[in-house]
């Protein structure tokens, strides 16, 4: 400080650095919080469409399991019904 109770240049550059340092410093533990929690809800994410994507093709090979088995019934009727005319 002057002798009129005023500050100097670099007094007024030091608190001008303090305050954004501390800026910086709170800011930093902050935007990790954000990133992690980003991050967690990405995840989440990711793991209910995958489980929704197993449900689903386990739903198709079931379908694909059924229609082939009814294929199969109406391939061995007929293969009744021909020996039977043939017979």
């Amino acid at each position: 400080m002057t002798a009129k109770g005023e500050f100097t240049i670099k007094a007024k550059t030091m608190i001008i650095m303090m305050l954004f340092m501390g800026f910086i410093f709170a800011f930093i533990p902050l935007w990790n919080i954000g990133s992690d929690r980003q991050m967690m809800v990405s995840l989440t994410s990711s793991e209910e469409s995958y489980s929704y994507l197993e449900k689903e093709e386990r739903s198709l090979l079931a379908s694909a399991a059924k229609a082939e088995m009814l294929h199969a019934d109406e391939s061995y009727i007929a293969l009744d019904i021909e020996k039977d005319l043939l017979v």
